[in-house]
């Protein structure tokens, strides 16, 4: 049985940040101006909400399914497990019909908003159904670079440059959080954007957890890492000193942070 991952996690980060501004920002309208509907969307959204952020992210459901839906896709692609849409509250729930009550005043923003995306835009020219066969989906998913075929590659357990000891607490740490996959023995998947990953890098050694120069090729020792670019070039644009972590992956990475310290 083949195993697929993502390839790209930073519509991950897009994708729930705006969501959680859209809420915050409908909640001040419902506090200045309180239509019954906007309090029910945003009791609707918060569940869900909290569902994409902590369900942790796999790809198993292209091996399970023979067919998946449209929803489906879209999650992939923005790097939200698929499988919420089982869940209460997502369970129904269309991006391209969603059912609500139409009141006047009402949109649904957060569909609306997604639908921006240039992902949905190209999932929807590319798949018009509803279903759509799995095996097209990886095969049009693989031939644009948004997933591949997962093969194990085992780390070098000779070449450790934190030691053991300290690789096991990083593992976990990490692993606590939904940021990595895969058995302590292999070179770990990193389920993030890869900018993440170079700020868990520079904050390992800043914190002291680390001490080393060769900050890089270090963390890549333990996690497997096929950006398109060296790691040392990634932006580091959510990273910076001193300021108040906002994202849900950023977050996460600080609770890592501190749980090493």
């Amino acid at each position: 049985m083949k195993r697929y991952v993502l390839i790209d996690f930073k519509r991950r980060a897009e994708s729930l940040m705006l969501i959680e501004n859209l809420i915050q920002k409908l909640n001040s309208i419902e506090d200045s101006n309180p239509p019954e509907f906007w309090n029910t969307y945003i009791q609707l959204w918060r569940p869900r909400l909290s569902l994409m952020m902590n369900y942790s992210f796999n790809l198993e459901i292209l091996n399970e399914l023979d067919s998946i839906t449209f929803e489906e896709a879209l999650f992939i692609m923005l790097g939200i497990n698929p499988k919420v849409l089982l869940q209460d509250g997502l369970n129904n729930w269309s991006i391209r019909n969603p059912s609500y009550k139409k009141e006047k005043g009402f949109a649904p923003v957060v569909e609306d908003s997604i639908k921006d995306f240039e992902i949905y835009k190209v999932l929807d020219r590319k798949f018009h159904q509803q279903k759509i066969m799995t095996h097209e989906f990886i095969d049009w998913s693989k031939e644009n670079n948004h997933i591949k075929e997962d093969k194990v590659l085992l780390r070098d357990l000779n070449k450790s440059p934190y030691g053991e000891e300290l690789a096991m607490k990083i593992y976990l740490a990490l692993s606590s959080e939904d940021l990595i996959s895969g058995r302590f023995e292999q070179l770990w998947e990193w389920n993030a954007k890869w900018n993440l990953l170079k700020e868990l890098a520079i904050k390992l050694n800043l914190s002291g957890i680390t001490k080393t120069k060769n900050l890089y090729a270090n963390i890549t020792s333990y996690i497997n890492y096929y950006g398109s670019t060296e790691l040392r070039k990634q932006s580091q644009d959510s990273y910076k000193p001193g300021e108040k972590s906002t994202s849900p992956d950023d977050i996460k990475l600080d609770r890592v942070i501190r749980r090493l310290k």
